[in-house]
């Protein structure tokens, strides 16, 4: 008799199950079917089968060799019962780790010493599959969510692929921490497992939806719901200072907006792309913090006498005033351009260029994630790439605005034109953004060149949106693969 493993187990997804009680022979599909699909069928033939036998039975013995004060332990196996073994087959290392016969009390003769280093590991990390095997024994998820919630940890970067691992981040961590602490109850694994269970009885009538909505939002008994947890002020700064291993009291390690960083005392570094949380060994954290390579001071601001330092982080070089702000610095900048006068100056943006000389709103430029940029009161304008906040003019950005508004204008009607007889929609002649058009709403057609859309005739431009309808679609042009 089959039991299913999982509590809760949704095994209809399964792609391939037996059914029936009648299983031909390996030997019979090979002549029908050939080797190839054979070889295939005896796998889950074998598979079959085996689910279905009794677990084999071992009997493990421990041999103790006593020379002195030094003991040496051996162990072996034998198979008292094959069970599953007798159609999987016995596995190699079974039958190799058997020990002779050996009474106690025996004098042993040593023929050969070896000495091997051996050095405990840490448990490994989860890959995709034996993260499945470890919700299924929890009992949380089904079958049918296990590769979204895989795919949703990956594109929210609440972990990464790693030689086939998945390795958590500093924001999957930190999500971690404010789960725990602000939500313990509701992220609790055998809350989730027993959710499933009660969903199930909903959907088979024997519980009531609204009961368990009202318990899980409202609370029950010493369990507090989803409203009170809400109502609990998040600690980010909590969550986002991690704690490290070993001996470490005196340096924190900070998730900010730019990435993980260390601190100790005064003294910060930036974590390095490619080191994870498991990986801030002691000695790690001390090499990070002594690397002085990527955090050159440049001296003090002259206002407020705040430290600037020039340092290189996972996202590219920045400038760094104190503990108060950063400021992204171009790549195109090498470092000997920038001196403590060129710092002082990008750290002041934006700096304000000037006013519009129509709207006489404020003008400012400044250098954002996509590079330089200006802000033309509310509005973002970008600029051209190679052009310096710290210099252009006020002429350069409204050149770049007057571009920006042409492009993004939207279509002015010159003429209404009435109904078009055969589908009764409003035909209007406009102004675009590549001249002029007839349009019915549904259907646009461009005026010819030197057409005067001044003076146009309405039948012409029926004949125009008619021919437009009328016309088959146009092919789309497909990219060369690369």
């Amino acid at each position: 008799q089959y039991a299913n493993k999982v509590k809760n187990a949704q095994e209809a997804h399964e792609a391939i199950r037996p059914a029936g009680t009648q299983f031909a022979d390996p030997q019979v599909v090979a002549r029908e079917l050939g080797k190839p699909a054979a070889q295939l069928y005896e796998m889950i033939w074998k598979r079959t089968l085996a689910s279905q036998m009794k677990p084999a039975q071992k009997e493990q013995t421990v041999l103790e060799i006593v020379v002195d004060d030094t003991r040496f332990k051996a162990t072996g196996e034998v198979l008292l019962f094959d069970g599953f073994y007798r159609v999987m087959g016995v596995p190699k290392e079974l039958t190799q780790n058997q020990l002779p016969p050996l009474e106690e009390g025996a004098a042993l003769a040593c023929t050969e010493c070896r000495v091997v280093d051996h050095q405990t590991k840490p448990p490994a990390r989860y890959t995709e599959a034996t993260l499945v095997k470890e919700m299924e024994k929890i009992g949380i998820g089904r079958p049918s969510t296990y590769a979204r919630t895989i795919e949703h940890l990956l594109d929210r970067k609440y972990a990464e692929k790693q030689s086939g691992n998945l390795v958590p981040t500093y924001v999957g961590v930190a999500l971690v921490r404010v789960l725990e602490n602000h939500f313990e109850p509701i992220v609790d694994y055998q809350f989730t497992a027993d959710m499933e269970a009660v969903l199930d009885e909903i959907a088979r009538g024997r519980e009531q939806y609204l009961s368990f909505l009202k318990s899980f939002y409202y609370g029950s008994g010493e369990r507090p719901g989803l409203e009170q947890l809400l109502e609990n002020r998040i600690e980010s700064r909590r969550a986002c200072t991690l704690p490290l291993e070993g001996d470490q009291a005196d340096v924190e390690l900070i998730i900010g907006s730019k990435g993980p960083y260390l601190k100790q005392g005064d003294r910060t570094r930036s974590v390095p792309a490619g080191v994870y949380l498991g990986d801030l060994k002691p000695e790690k954290v001390q090499a990070i913090l002594e690397d002085d390579s990527a955090n050159i001071p440049l001296g003090h601001h002259p206002r407020t006498g705040e430290p600037i330092y020039f340092r290189v982080g996972r996202y590219g070089p920045y400038l760094a005033l104190g503990e108060s702000r950063n400021k992204s610095v171009p790549q195109s900048i090498s470092r000997d351009q920038i001196d403590l006068d060129w710092a002082v100056q990008w750290l002041a943006l934006p700096r304000k260029v000037g006013v519009h000389p129509e709207t006489g709103e404020e003008i400012q430029a400044d250098w954002g994630k996509y590079g330089p940029y200006a802000k033309v009161g509310s509005e973002n304008v970008a600029l051209p790439r190679g052009t310096s906040p710290l210099d252009v003019t006020l002429e350069d950005i409204l050149t770049a605005y007057r571009a920006r508004q042409a492009r993004n204008r939207k279509p002015v009607v010159l003429r209404q034109l009435g109904t078009d007889p055969e589908t009764g929609l409003e035909l209007v002649l406009k102004e675009g953004r590549y001249g002029p058009y007839v349009t019915d709403g549904k259907v646009n057609a461009s005026l010819p060149r030197g057409e005067n859309p001044e003076t146009i005739s309405r039948e012409d431009c029926l004949k125009l949106i008619q021919a437009k309808r009328s016309a088959p679609p146009k092919k789309r042009r497909k990219g060369k693969r690369k």
